[in-house]
């Protein structure tokens, strides 16, 4: 619902962890699935930084958000594995919580459901062609405010709140997208973009290792910058030799958004851990990473997976635009 990997930490750092910490789990457990879980929200749709890739490198946001369908729900699968896998070896990681009646179940599924029912609507307009993502967009924004008024949650200072954040978000991107674009034109009018490309191209390391070199260098920037400025400040260098190896631009868009996302959860500058350690400020840093190194190895992995299978990410948008 959000499309931010920050705002996803920072909201359920809220929501879920004081729930867990009072049914006994392990700190470092409730952070790791914390920080990473928050990656899902701009790899499954909606995803802020699709829509600015597919803004930037003038490609369909509705084909973007098709390719990162099935790669989004396959990390999700290996994220909960890794969680089963580890509370099997070390039990005490997530104590039993007592029964809850299917009454209880039912009533809490109930209250989510418009909310499922808005997403799944947005995306098959999109994915049928019956609108474009910014009138889905629309669409989408007017139904919670509907939902919100039925449910008598809505007020005019949530109303405005909501106004203000979404003009400072969209006004950020724009001006980091407008100084971005400015600078690769510098660097395109000096002629760095051709030498930076010549160089690579003139590695010795292959289709892949020219790949892997990339992944390992948004890896190590991801530490440091948020995925929206990094992207924006390195396409222009990037997607040159992308397509020089032939390389599709869907297929790199969503393999691009797991490494950010990697990158926001990396110690020691993971911008996702200090979300949440703003959030719950009496554990420290070292807790927060400790508890999410161990679900880098099934994100790693998936960036593994699409790389061996690009159809994973392809199969979709050939399916609903061929």
């Amino acid at each position: 619902m959000s499309g931010s990997s920050i705002a996803a930490a920072a909201t359920f750092s809220v929501i879920t962890f004081p729930e867990m910490e009072k049914r006994g789990y392990n700190p470092k457990l409730a952070f790791g699935s914390i920080a990473v879980g928050g990656t899902l929200s701009v790899l499954i749709p909606p995803s802020i930084i699709l829509i600015v890739y597919g803004s930037w490198e003038e490609q369909s946001i509705a084909q973007l958000f098709a390719a990162a369908m099935i790669p989004g729900i396959i990390l999700a699968g290996l994220l909960i594995l890794t969680v089963v896998i580890m509370v099997l070896l070390n039990p005490s990681l997530a104590p039993k919580s007592p029964a809850v009646p299917w009454r209880e179940k039912l009533i809490a599924l109930k209250d989510v459901l418009p909310w499922i029912g808005i997403i799944l609507l947005i995306l098959g307009v999109i994915f049928g062609g019956i609108m474009t993502p910014t009138e889905s967009s629309s669409l989408g924004a007017f139904l919670s405010i509907v939902v919100a008024l039925a449910y008598r949650r809505m007020s005019y200072k949530a109303l405005k709140a909501s106004f203000l954040t979404a003009v400072k978000v969209t006004a950020m991107i724009a001006f980091v997208m407008f100084t971005a674009r400015l600078l690769g034109f510098v660097f395109h009018d000096a002629g760095l973009t051709e030498a930076f490309e010549s160089l690579i191209l003139g590695l010795p390391f292959g289709r892949y290792g020219t790949l892997a070199i990339i992944c390992v260098m948004y890896l190590i920037m991801g530490m440091f910058f948020g995925a929206i400025e990094m992207m924006v400040l390195t396409l222009p260098f990037i997607m040159p030799i992308m397509f020089a190896f032939g390389f599709h631009p869907i297929w790199w868009g969503v393999t691009y958004v797991i490494l950010a996302e990697i990158g926001l959860v990396t110690p020691p500058f993971g911008l996702n851990l200090f979300t949440i350690h703003s959030v719950i400020p009496r554990y420290s840093i070292l807790t927060i990473a400790a508890g999410s190194l161990p679900f880098l190895i099934p994100m790693l992995l998936m960036v593994v997976i699409l790389i061996a299978f690009p159809d994973l990410a392809l199969w979709l948008p050939r399916i609903l635009y061929a």
